[in-house]
């Protein structure tokens, strides 16, 4: 009975089924040319990488290879059906030729039985379902992970140990190593500095999860708000904002002037009608005026508060950018 192929992601191509033998003998291993060379069994293995079997690898492969199974063996992969589905996928993917491939089977391989006295052993003797793996003497890169997974939650198999893995994350920290980091950090953002990780949700996750395995504290860290109240260091003050500027120098922002006024406690109203900063119980924004009309002269003699209404009177009102009166002053 003839197995089908699995189900490509990409664009669906036909080609031959992977199943049980045809009968007729494998066609011997062709010499491809490769640009100016030709590509031979041991330069596509050389060529491949084990890992990640990028497209110009896998095609070289491809044809270097008489079937899918044979495929896998020039890649050194493991010899199962996940790695053949997933490899297969690869090649429709890519859309890389394989007519020439015959059918071949798996080749056989002995059953393997997850009992729960098997498996509680090997959880209690390992950190990870890899390392179980390894104790139980099974390859880790053919097991079947999600499978032992599902008998670890069936059996209620207890895994609280377990450091590594999809599941648990990367490995837990040694102590060794973040207790002197804790002490001398004051937040998470610092502790991950010290230990040179990146600053995400994984790795602040991990350190904390490291912290209460060791049972070190993170009492003394002060959080995110830990400059909350407190002035940016790069805060400039009323007299370096409050001057005049040399010609060419780029306006100083509307924000930082209101900013200056308000650390000289200038009242907010203005310097015509009188108006505060509300009317008819709703909020009026009053504007910054330069009495001389020069927008660079920001010296505190030079700047008032007027109402809309009032500023709109000004000679200085709305000045075009595109007249050589933009920084002129008014006499």
């Amino acid at each position: 009975m003839e197995r089908p192929a699995a189900h490509p992601r990409g664009r669906p191509r036909e080609r031959g089924l992977v199943g049980q033998p045809t009968g007729e003998p494998a066609p011997p291993l062709p010499q491809l040319p490769c640009g100016d060379r030709h590509l031979s069994r041991p330069s596509a293995e050389a060529h491949v990488t084990r890992a990640k079997y990028p497209r110009d690898g896998l095609a070289e492969a491809a044809a270097a290879s008489r079937s899918l199974v044979d495929l896998l063996r020039l890649l050194d992969a493991p010899l199962g059906s996940p790695t053949l589905r997933y490899v297969s996928g690869r090649l429709d993917h890519y859309g890389i030729d394989t007519s020439h491939f015959v059918d071949e089977p798996l080749p056989s391989r002995e059953k393997r039985s997850y009992t729960r006295e098997l498996l509680e052993e090997a959880a209690a003797n390992s950190h990870s379902v890899r390392e179980m793996f390894e104790y139980l003497g099974y390859p880790p890169d053919d097991s079947p992970y999600g499978h032992v997974r599902k008998k670890l939650d069936q059996f209620g198999i207890d895994t609280s140990h377990f450091t590594a893995g999809r599941r648990y994350g990367p490995g837990i920290v040694p102590a060794e190593t973040l207790a002197p980091a804790v002490a001398r950090s004051n937040s998470l953002a610092g502790l991950l500095n010290l230990l040179g990780m990146v600053d995400n949700g994984a790795g602040r996750e991990r350190v904390k999860r490291s912290a209460e395995k060791h049972g070190i504290s993170l009492d003394h860290f002060v959080g995110q708000g830990h400059r909350r109240g407190l002035s940016s260091p790069q805060r400039k003050s009323a007299e370096e904002i409050l001057l005049l500027k040399a010609a060419g120098s780029q306006r100083t922002k509307t924000a930082h002037l209101r900013r200056a006024l308000d650390d000289l406690e200038v009242p907010h109203r203005c310097a015509e009608c009188g108006i505060g900063d509300s009317w008819r119980g709703k909020r009026l924004v009053l504007e910054i005026d330069h009495v001389n009309g020069d927008r660079l002269d920001n010296r505190r003699e030079n700047l008032r508060y007027l109402c809309p209404s009032c500023h709109s009177q000004t000679r200085t009102h709305s000045r075009s950018r595109r007249t050589g009166d933009l920084l002129r002053p008014v006499k």
